[in-house]
This record gives C-alpha cells, structure tokens and sequence, in this order.
C-alpha cells in the first residue's frame, strides 16, 4: 500500500487510507471486508493504469505546468468519464495557480465504467 497507494498531498498514509474506508470503502460491495476492498481498489488501479497512459503522452507527477487539453487529451482514452479535481495553490511567487489534486474513474457498484457524479464543491472538468 505504500507504494501502490501513497497519500501524494498531506504525507499521512494511514489516515489517506482511513478516509478512503470510511468515504468510499464502506459503501463499496466489500463494506463489511477492509482487506478485500484495498485489494480489489490496487487489481483496479493495476487495470486502468492511469500513470502509465499519462507516463506515454509525457506526463509525470511533478510541480510543472500542463496545459489543461493536454492533460484531458491523454485521459480521453479511458472508458465510462473521469473527473480532473483541481485545487488552488500559491507557487513561489505567492501567486494562485490551479492544479490537478485527483484523477477519478467513476464506477457503478458492479465495477463497470459509468458517468460520473458531480460534486458542487469541487471545481471539475468532467470528460
């Protein structure tokens, strides 16, 4: 879990998967099973492979700047929709800059690919 699921914003892996539990884990098919709920999250993530699709269109995690059309054009290729989650930040010129926090694949409760649900509280660029 910790290299296949690392908390990449705040460094605080147990409480990052204890969020993911109570938010999403709990009203998942497995809400009685914690260890087959990760399990089957990381058999999903391994069968996306969102980092390997951006890694092929030369995008990495990073403090660089990607243009938005570029990102949502590598991400274009996964089924169902996804939603960009974007955050504000202050870069070293005390400046705000948008930046992309989360990259969601919607799934319906049978796991298959399915439209996603907007969230009023997150600014979004669902494809």
């Amino acid at each position: 879990m910790f290299k296949d699921w690392p908390d990449l914003k705040r460094n605080d892996q147990f409480g990052f998967w204890k969020h993911e539990w109570n938010h999403h884990g709990t009203c998942s098919p497995w809400y009685n099973n914690p260890k087959m709920y990760f399990q089957k999250t990381l058999s999903l993530k391994r069968h996306f492979n969102i980092f390997n699709v951006l890694k092929d269109k030369g995008i990495s995690p990073s403090r660089n700047f990607i243009l938005k059309d570029r990102f949502i054009s590598a991400i274009s290729t996964f089924p169902g929709s996804t939603i960009l989650i974007c955050q504000k930040r202050r870069n070293e010129n005390n400046v705000f800059e948008d930046y992309i926090s989360e990259i969601r694949i919607c799934l319906n409760m049978n796991l298959h690919p399915t439209v996603c649900i907007k969230k009023q509280m997150w600014e979004q660029f669902q494809i």
